[in-house]
């Protein structure tokens, strides 16, 4: 199956709260896909979402609105927004996992980069990771 796409850049949620898309990662176990984002307010957190929710739409007072609607594409933003939360954005590219929140659920999940020297994402429950961790650690 051909993995789904998705911009980069700034998003704003049908609510009104800005989030930074940064790419599409699938699940180890089930090969669902979601969008890994993260949040422009608050703490910043960290955050995945299926991709089928992220893109879909959703009807609020009689009319239908894309949940998430991209406001500022690519890699040279000018939204207010993505310059906010580019400090915490940056480090990213560095670190060899993040831990994301489920945006539903609230499970915590590990999402790092593949193993095969391509530029896909993976993720995997914090709890599955810790345990493969582990296994190595005792090697």
């Amino acid at each position: 199956m051909q993995a789904p796409n998705i911009d980069i850049g700034v998003y704003r949620h049908f609510k009104g709260n800005d989030y930074f898309a940064l790419g599409v990662a699938w699940h180890i176990s089930t090969v669902e896909y979601f969008v890994f984002y993260k949040a422009l307010y608050g703490d910043g957190l960290f955050l995945i979402r299926p991709y089928d929710m992220f893109t879909d739409t959703v009807d609020r007072n009689g009319a239908s609105h894309k949940r998430f609607l991209l406001t500022d594409k690519g890699g040279k933003p000018s939204s207010i927004a993505f310059r906010q939360g580019y400090q915490t954005i940056m480090p990213l590219v560095s670190e060899p996992y993040v831990v994301a929140i489920h945006s539903e659920t609230g499970d915590k999940f590990v999402v790092h980069r593949g193993m095969m020297g391509d530029q896909s994402m993976i993720v995997r429950p914090l709890g599955a990771f810790m345990d493969s961790a582990a296994a190595l650690e005792d090697r």
